[in-house]
C-alpha cells in the first residue's frame, strides 16, 4: 500500500513541472488513484477473510461444486466474488498503474525519439 500511495505522491508532485490541460498534468495521478484501491481490493478481501470479518458463502472466492481448483481450470471454478476481486480488480488496476507510470514518464515519446535517431543513423 505504501509504494502504490507513495508512486501517487511522486507523480501528483511531478506535475508540477508539466505543461498543458488539466488532464493531461495530473492525468498520471488520477490514474494511479484508481489503480491503488483496485490493486489493493484482493488483499484487504483475504485480511477480511482471514480475520473473520468477512464469512459465509457471499465471501467464496470458489464454487463448492467444483473439485480441483488449479490452473486453467481454477478460472472456470471462479465465482462471481472471485472473478471481480481477483480478475477484474486487479488486472485492471495493473492496467491503470502501467499506463499511468508511462504516461508520467512520457514513455511514448522517448521510444519514438529514440526510434528515430535509429532509423535516421542506417
Amino acid at each position: 500500500m505504501a509504494v502504490l500511495t507513495n508512486l501517487t505522491q511522486y507523480t501528483y508532485h511531478k506535475a508540477a513541472s508539466r505543461s498543458g490541460t488539466l488532464w493531461q498534468r495530473q492525468g498520471p495521478t488520477l490514474l494511479l488513484a484508481l489503480a491503488t484501491p483496485l490493486l489493493l481490493a484482493d488483499l484487504v478481501r483475504h485480511c477480511l477473510q482471514d480475520a473473520g470479518l468477512w464469512t459465509g458463502p457471499s465471501s467464496s472466492m470458489y464454487r463448492d461444486d467444483c473439485d480441483e481448483v488449479s490452473g486453467i481450470h481454477g478460472l472456470a471454478c471462479l465465482t462471481l466474488v472471485g472473478w471481480l476481486f481477483s480478475i477484474l480488480f486487479t488486472y485492471s488496476g495493473f492496467v491503470l498503474m502501467i499506463s499511468a507510470v508511462f504516461w508520467s514518464a512520457s514513455l511514448g515519446s522517448k521510444v519514438r525519439r529514440a526510434w528515430s535517431q535509429i532509423q535516421a543513423a542506417t
